[in-house]
């Protein structure tokens, strides 16, 4: 079942209501039907960084910046190929990023240097990919606080690489810098699918196809709710133990 935006942002109110708090206590890290968990987000993305476009971002020469488009890279969430937006618009570059659920960006306003971590890694090839996969893949764990990332993380990671070789090398660019961006920690109630249904007797996922077509109904099944106080959204059990700390 398909719905509106205004049957979603009642649904998503009330979840809100119900269950979200201030409060930072120590919890279980995996919530329970009735037993939510209060936790911290907390998580490092991968950011590309085309022939450094960053730093003509910071020095402002825009003639040297490619106007925003989409680009296909590949959706670790989706497991195929999926566009993302990458150039500048409006004072903004958006830098391609991946993230643990998908693909995203790292905005970069005109004019300001990057907030971009130290660590880099300059590929050309997919044997370069091979060759520098697993220092950018235990840099990202670092950057995460994490001893491990789980859903076969580093798997997906590779043909994220992969498929930004493929992108650079059809492109009038000569290399990419892999960059890490940390996003701001943020306080984050999360509760089973089952303790959605049991209050409002729905489960439902955007989809983002319109105010007419913003959500689906879904069964939830192996899926959580991450709620903070104005916006609710769903995450798998990776997604949790990748992002996600106790206090």
């Amino acid at each position: 079942m398909i719905i509106d935006k205004e049957t979603f942002s009642k649904w998503e109110e009330s979840i809100i209501k119900n269950f979200y708090t201030n409060k930072r206590s120590k919890t279980d890290l995996i919530p329970k039907n009735n037993k939510p968990s209060i936790l911290k987000q907390s998580k490092t993305i991968i950011v590309l960084d085309f022939d450094n476009l960053s730093e003509n971002v910071k020095t402002g020469t825009k003639n040297k910046l490619p106007q925003k488009h989409k680009i296909s890279l590949f959706h670790i969430g989706k497991m195929k190929n999926d566009i993302i937006n990458f150039g500048y618009k409006d004072n903004i570059f958006f830098h391609p990023a991946l993230d643990f659920g998908g693909l995203g960006n790292y905005k970069q306003n005109l004019g300001e240097k990057d907030k971009l971590k130290p660590i880099k890694f300059n590929l050309k090839t997919k044997t370069e990919v091979e060759s520098n996969l697993d220092e950018i893949y235990n840099s990202w764990k670092k950057y995460n606080n994490k001893n491990r990332l789980y859903a076969n993380m580093k798997e997906k990671l590779r043909k994220f690489l992969h498929s930004a070789v493929s992108f650079l090398n059809k492109s009038d660019y000569s290399s990419i810098n892999i960059r890490y961006f940390k996003l701001p920690d943020s306080h984050r109630v999360i509760t089973t699918s089952d303790d959605i249904k049991k209050l409002t007797g729905n489960y439902y996922e955007r989809i983002y196809k319109g105010d007419d077509k913003f959500a689906k109904q879904i069964s939830g099944k192996d899926l959580y709710c991450t709620i903070n106080n104005f916006f609710v959204n769903t995450i798998n059990r990776g997604n949790l133990l990748n992002e996600y700390s106790t206090y």
